[in-house]
């Protein structure tokens, strides 16, 4: 170690940070965070007891970003008992019967909920933070444009991907079966990659379920009030004065925790709590790891670059089930081979 580069000696206590939280530990348990740097000190003592450079700090004197990533990632995890929930399809099924159909709150974030279960969004991809609406602000990108999704993000095309006319003026109707898939554009996302969009049908089997006719729904609607461009954020209901009104995050947590109670018969407060608009990307990557779509196909579905996506599982009956199946096929196997066992005996 006195021979490396300081980087190199970053890397080496990262490493070790790594294999402490994989329990390569006397008792060969996982450790806490907490923990685990206590262990990094007692590592780091030997080398300054030589007068060396401390090997977790990097040429600046602040923690190296190898073993930032590492510990940072380990927190994380360790906090999973404060996670949110998911939106479930029974959340989704009570949402629909209780859809009134017009432009209340309550139908505009069905139609959401419904986008979300494809898309997996952020809350800042599309909500407003109801401390800034009350300053009169909105979330905004360094260009100076709004960051949530505006009508201009929603591209529809024919089944073919033909594009079709959309300006600002141009209605469309979302019952049109010529109106076969919508694409939706990030002009920037956390993962840095900017410009992405992705394509869902329309969904003939489950019209109730169709992405396409929710985002229709949801551009007819920003086009009621006259004063929502394509440059504005796309997401709005109209309140009973009739007048229209961004989404906030607190109105999408309310409703969500009203569902979730209605639902699940959940009346504790702390634990209704853990249904926010996080829930909407959680939701969606809970329901395709349940059907048991691969790590590559969630992490491109729901836009991830790493298996960060991983802490978003959750228990299910669909796993249940997977595992009962598992074990039953386990154990008939071993019947069959217990009784060929016994014939080749006889």
């Amino acid at each position: 170690m006195e021979t490396s580069t300081q980087d190199d000696r970053n890397y080496v206590m990262a490493c070790y940070a790594s294999s402490l939280i994989h329990g390569e530990t006397i008792l060969a348990i996982s450790i806490r965070t907490d923990t685990i740097k206590r262990y990094l000190y007692s590592a780091a003592s030997f080398s300054l007891a030589r007068q060396c450079v401390d090997p977790r700090l990097n040429f600046f004197g602040r923690e190296s970003h190898h073993l930032t990533k590492v510990l940072s990632s380990h927190q994380h995890w360790e906090s999973m008992p404060n996670r949110r929930e998911p939106v479930t399809e029974l959340m989704i099924q009570h949402m629909h019967a209780i859809n009134p159909g017009d432009d209340t709150i309550d139908s505009a974030l069905f139609d959401w909920n419904i986008l979300g279960k494809y898309y997996g969004y952020r809350r800042a991809e599309w909500a407003q933070d109801h401390k800034n609406v009350a300053k009169h602000k909105l979330g905004m990108l360094p260009n100076k444009e709004v960051q949530a999704f505006r009508r201009d993000d929603f591209i529809f095309s024919a089944s073919d991907g033909a594009r079709l006319a959309q300006g600002d003026s141009v209605l469309l109707d979302d019952n049109d079966p010529a109106i076969g898939q919508v694409a939706c554009r990030w002009r920037y996302q956390k993962n840095g990659d900017n410009g992405q969009q992705k394509i869902q049908r329309r969904n003939n089997d489950n019209p109730e379920l169709c992405p396409v006719r929710a985002a229709l729904r949801i551009r007819r609607r920003s086009q009621k009030c006259s004063k929502i461009t394509s440059k504005h954020p796309i997401a709005i209901f109209i309140n009973p004065k009739g007048l229209p009104q961004y989404i906030v995050d607190t109105q999408v947590n309310k409703y969500l925790q009203k569902v979730a109670k209605a639902v699940y018969k959940i009346t504790d407060p702390t634990e209704l709590a853990r249904w926010t608009c996080h829930s909407i990307r959680v939701g969606a990557c809970v329901t395709l790891f349940n059907q048991h779509k691969d790590e590559s196909f969630i992490m491109f579905q729901l836009r991830w670059r790493s298996n960060s996506w991983k802490a978003y599982i959750r228990d299910s009956p669909h796993l249940s089930e997977a595992h009962i199946q598992a074990f039953n096929k386990g154990w008939d196997d071993m019947i069959k081979n217990q009784n060929k066992t016994e014939k080749t005996t006889i």
